[in-house]
C-alpha cells in the first residue's frame, strides 16, 4: 500500500488541474488520496480564480462532447459510402473507428446507410428477375432508393437518433 509521504511526493508533482479532477471525482480515489490531494491544493493556494477557470474547461470539454455524440453527422460523401459499400469487411474500420472516438449519431447513421443500402440491393437483385426488367433499371431502383433513405434520414431517422441519445 501507498503511504502517505508517497503520496504527498507524487502529489507536489502534479498540476493543479490534475488536483482538481481527483477532487472532482472523489469516488474514484481512496480517502487518503483525497486528504493529500487537499492538502496539496490548500498548499498552493488555489483560488477561486482557478477553480472557475478549471471549472469553464469541464464545461466546455462537456459541450464538445456533446456536440460529437449528438450533432456531429456523416457528410453526404460518408452516407454514400456506407450505403453503396454496405458490405462488412468494406466498412468496419470506419465504424471502429466512429466507435472508438465517440462519435455514436455517425456510427447510427453508419449502421443506417449499410443496412438501407444493403435491403435496395437485394430489392434491386429480387426485381430484375422477377419483373424482367433491365439492369439498367435494377441499378436505377438501387440509386434511388439512397435518395429514399437520405430524405428519410434528415426527416425521421435523425431525430429520432438524437431524442435516443439525449435521453442517455
Amino acid at each position: 500500500m501507498i503511504s502517505k509521504e508517497q503520496l504527498e511526493a507524487t502529489y507536489a508533482t502534479l498540476p493543479t488541474n490534475k488536483l482538481l479532477a481527483m477532487m472532482d471525482n472523489t469516488a474514484d480515489y481512496t480517502e487518503l488520496a483525497i486528504v493529500v490531494a487537499s492538502a496539496e491544493l490548500a498548499k498552493r493556494n488555489v483560488g477561486e480564480a482557478e477553480k472557475a477557470q478549471y471549472e469553464q474547461e469541464q464545461l466546455e470539454k462537456a459541450d464538445i462532447f456533446i456536440q460529437k455524440v449528438l450533432f456531429d453527422e456523416l457528410s453526404l460523401l460518408q452516407k454514400n459510402l456506407f450505403y453503396f459499400l454496405w458490405f462488412p469487411i468494406l466498412n468496419f474500420a470506419f465504424k471502429m473507428n466512429f466507435r472508438q472516438d465517440g462519435y455514436l449519431l455517425k456510427l447510427k447513421q453508419a449502421n443506417y446507410y449499410s443496412l438501407v443500402g444493403f435491403i435496395f440491393f437485394m430489392l434491386a437483385g429480387i426485381l430484375e428477375p422477377v419483373l424482367n426488367i433491365s439492369d439498367f433499371v435494377a441499378l436505377s431502383v438501387w440509386i434511388l432508393g439512397f435518395v429514399v433513405a437520405y430524405f428519410f434520414d434528415q426527416r425521421f431517422n435523425k431525430q429520432r437518433i438524437v431524442r435516443i441519445l439525449q435521453q442517455v
